[in-house]
This record gives structure tokens, C-alpha cells and sequence, in this order.
């Protein structure tokens, strides 16, 4: 058998080693297609990096959660305030997409340079002076110009959200921002050029009869001094640092606004059930207090200071004199209220305890003289003063 292929057996050889690789070929990975590509306008380059708009974004989600708070308490009704979107845009895009009325504010944001912007929906606008009125909250009409009165109410409720800002950047800067103007047409608000980037933070309000918007817009050149600091680096190293005292100054807002109620104590006495029994309008009970010593001032439950009783214009009135604990030491010396005291009264008779509870008890100004139901007196010998024992109530 000859070892020479002939011309068709080589022709037959390459076509099968040629069907062999058509899979390998066809199995080869396609072609990349276009990627979605952004445009980039070198003309207006971004100024604020994505780690900086998510440190952005953590600061004010907790003024989001601050402010929820404040105006709760503020309007009396439960509204929560939600970051929604951060992005970066230019001063005149951000002044084109509001309404054409609408409330906007311009905030001082000392020590830094620049101002800030505010803008509040017109419909959480009205919403929020209903319900400072009385009203439910619901808004329902076409939006309008604020009159006088509404403008002023929404001044008062622009400053508290204007207050809560600064405890949001109280980890990076000790901020002062204070609210310097309100406009309800966006084009009167010309505090920076038309091309500076800003970013511009926007909020979901929301309560059981309203719901809106509110954006919050901040320059890049007043942001420019402190933009090193809003790396997520630094933002968690200052972070821990200043989360306690954040902690500590929002708790401590909270607590200052508690209500407690404060009473002042005359003195005390005791008396039997039979006494109480037979008191009539015009008896006298003793108490255990001389007449010129302080009386007990309670906050709560507890006795915090001693005041001195006086009035005010028509209203009975207390002026704080010591605190409770270094003035009752003090009385405990000086011997107003003691054993020997109580001993004394004691030792001298006790007409009310004898029988005689519906006797008075009158003062001629040398002495005390207890007057029984027959009329007879019983005086106390002292020296015009005032026995400090005699004055001690019944134990």
C-alpha cells in the first residue's frame, strides 16, 4: 500500500480540519458594543467629588431627622423631613427649576463666606401656617401671594429650620447661620453668579394633611474653605471625636424644653382626724415654720431651692433666696426648727391637743394667745418675737 495521499484524500484532510475550527471561531467573544458615555462640559467642571456629596449627604440627613423634631413640636403635629436627592448643578439651574411662587430664603452662613439658599414648596408653605392658625394643615387652593401676616408666620417657621442647621455641622464647623432674607419669586434672590456649581440638597416634607418638597442649596466657593474636611476620612475621625457632645447639645435642647411644675410649700402640721373633723372657716392651724423664715420651693417632686414670698404686680410671688440643702443647714444651726424648740412648745401646754380643736388662734402682736370655743384666752409668754417652739405645728 503506497504511503503517497492522493490529491483528494489532502483536499478531504483540509476540509475536516477546517470544520474544526469553525466552532473555535464562532465560540470567539463578540465584539464590545458603544458604552453609555456622559458628556463633559470642560467649560464647567465639577467642583464637588462624589466622597464630598456623600458626606454632604450624612450631614444632612441628620438635620433631616433634627428638623422633623423641631417642627413637630413647633406646628403640634407629627411631620417627618426626608434627604432625598443630592446633586450637583449650577446656581441659575437650580433658581430655573422652582416655581415661579414659592418661598425662598437666603441664610447667613457665618464665620463662613457666602450665603446659603432655602426653598420651601408653597404647598408645605400654606400647610404649615394653617396649622399655626388652628387649622388642620390641609391645603387644597391654587397657590397665591402671601399676605403680611403669612409672611411673617413663615419667617418664624424658616428660622427654626435655619436653627437646626447649625447642629448638623457641628461635627466639622461651629456654624451660626441666621436667616437674612425671605422672597417669594425665585429671580429676586441673587446672592452668587448664575454659573457657580452649588449642591443642592433636596427634602421630602411630610404630615397627615400635607406633603412637599424643600431644597437646601449650598455655593462651592462658601463650601471652598472647609471642602478638604468633608472627605469620609476626616468626616468619621471628627465624627467620633464629636459625635458625644452632638449628642449631648441636641439632648440638651430637648430637655430644656420639658415643663416642669414648680409649687412652694408654706409648712407643714399635723393634726388628729378628730381635729380635722370639727375645722371651721376661720380656724388657724399652726405650721411648722416661723413667719419670717423661707419657705420650700419643689421642682417636681423635690425640694430644689428656698425663696422669700412677695408679690408681683397682683400675683403672689416667690424670690429664690438659697438652695435647699446649704439653707436648710443653716437652719438647723441657727435653731428655728429643733428638738429643744419642740420641747419647749411642748412643756407649755397644748390647748389643741387637750380638746380645745376649734379654738383660734390670734396674734396681738407681743405674744400668741390661743382662744378656746368659750372665748378664754390662754397666752404664751415670749418677748414679742415670737417663740420659735410656739410657732412649730403640732407633731
Amino acid at each position: 500500500m503506497s504511503d503517497i495521499l492522493s490529491q483528494d484524500e489532502i483536499n478531504a484532510l483540509l476540509s475536516s480540519l477546517m470544520e474544526e475550527q469553525e466552532p473555535e471561531a464562532a465560540s470567539a467573544p463578540a465584539p464590545a458594543g458603544p458604552k453609555d458615555i456622559k458628556p463633559y462640559d470642560f467649560r464647567r467642571p465639577d467642583k464637588f467629588s462624589k466622597v464630598q456629596l456623600r458626606t454632604l449627604e450624612m450631614l444632612h440627613d441628620t438635620f433631616a431627622r433634627h428638623l422633623s423634631t423641631a417642627l413637630s413640636t413647633y406646628l403640634r403635629t407629627p411631620i417627618k423631613v426626608t434627604l432625598t436627592l443630592v446633586e450637583q448643578l449650577t446656581f441659575d439651574e437650580f433658581i430655573s427649576s422652582l416655581p415661579a411662587l414659592t418661598v425662598i430664603a437666603s441664610i447667613d452662613m457665618s464665620p463662613l463666606d457666602g450665603r446659603a439658599v432655602l426653598e420651601i414648596n408653597p404647598a408645605v408653605a400654606f400647610s404649615m401656617i394653617d396649622r399655626l392658625l388652628g387649622g388642620t394643615g390641609r391645603f387644597e387652593g391654587q397657590p397665591r401671594e402671601f399676605t403680611d401676616l403669612e409672611q411673617m408666620l413663615m419667617k418664624k417657621i424658616l428660622a427654626r429650620v435655619v436653627d437646626n442647621l447649625a447642629g448638623a455641622w457641628s461635627n466639622l464647623i461651629q456654624l451660626e447661620p441666621s436667616l437674612e432674607n425671605m422672597e417669594t419669586n425665585p429671580q429676586f434672590i441673587q446672592v452668587m453668579s448664575p454659573n457657580d456649581s452649588v449642591s443642592v440638597l433636596a427634602f421630602e416634607v411630610s404630615a397627615e394633611n400635607m406633603s412637599g418638597t424643600m431644597s437646601l442649596c449650598l455655593p462651592y466657593l462658601t463650601l471652598q474653605p472647609i471642602i478638604p474636611r468633608l472627605g469620609a476620612q476626616q468626616w468619621f475621625a471628627e465624627g467620633r471625636r464629636g459625635i458625644q457632645e452632638s449628642k449631648k447639645l441636641a439632648l440638651r435642647k430637648e430637655i430644656e424644653r420639658v415643663k416642669l411644675p414648680v409649687s412652694v410649700e408654706v409648712g407643714r402640721a399635723t393634726i388628729t382626724v378628730r381635729e380635722l373633723l370639727e375645722l371651721e372657716p376661720g380656724d388657724i392651724i399652726k405650721l411648722d415654720r416661723h413667719a419670717p423664715s423661707d419657705f420650700k420651693v419643689f421642682v417636681g417632686s423635690g425640694a430644689k431651692f428656698l425663696g422669700r414670698p412677695g408679690l408681683v404686680g397682683r400675683h403672689l410671688a416667690v424670690e429664690i433666696t438659697a438652695f435647699a440643702g446649704t439653707a436648710e443647714g443653716a437652719n438647723t444651726n441657727n435653731g428655728r426648727i429643733n428638738g429643744g424648740a419642740l420641747s419647749n412648745r411642748a412643756s407649755r401646754g397644748n390647748s389643741r391637743e387637750s380638746g380645745n380643736a376649734g379654738g383660734k388662734y390670734e396674734s396681738n402682736g407681743e405674744g400668741k394667745r390661743a382662744v378656746d370655743g368659750d372665748g378664754n384666752a390662754n397666752s404664751d409668754d415670749n418677748d414679742g418675737k415670737g417663740d420659735p417652739g410656739a410657732q412649730s405645728g403640732a407633731q
